[in-house]
């Protein structure tokens, strides 16, 4: 029988960020986000749900939604955020 072993990187492992500074305003964790529109990715307000720093400095973040569509999650780049909704209180 074919046993599947784990896998054990070498590398550096993320540091994973609840709050962040996007665009000058703070991010937290269950915040809402407007994003820019492009392949693979539709517009409309995502939920944020964390940030990994990776060991070269940059910043991908994970985020879940659109509100009005089937909930996905999606990886996308501080350039992606087109707005952050200071008004959208974290979800429990």
């Amino acid at each position: 029988m074919n046993h599947k072993e784990p896998f054990i990187s070498d590398g550096p492992t993320p540091i994973y960020q609840y709050h962040i500074v996007v665009n000058g305003y703070w991010l937290h964790k269950g915040m809402l986000v407007s994003v820019h529109r492009r392949p693979g990715l539709i517009g409309g307000r995502w939920e944020f749900v964390y940030a990994e720093r990776l060991p070269d400095g940059t910043v991908l973040i994970h985020i879940e939604g659109p509100l009005r569509h089937e909930r996905r999650h999606k990886v996308i780049r501080e350039a992606d955020i087109k707005t952050v909704h200071v008004k959208s209180e974290p979800r429990p």
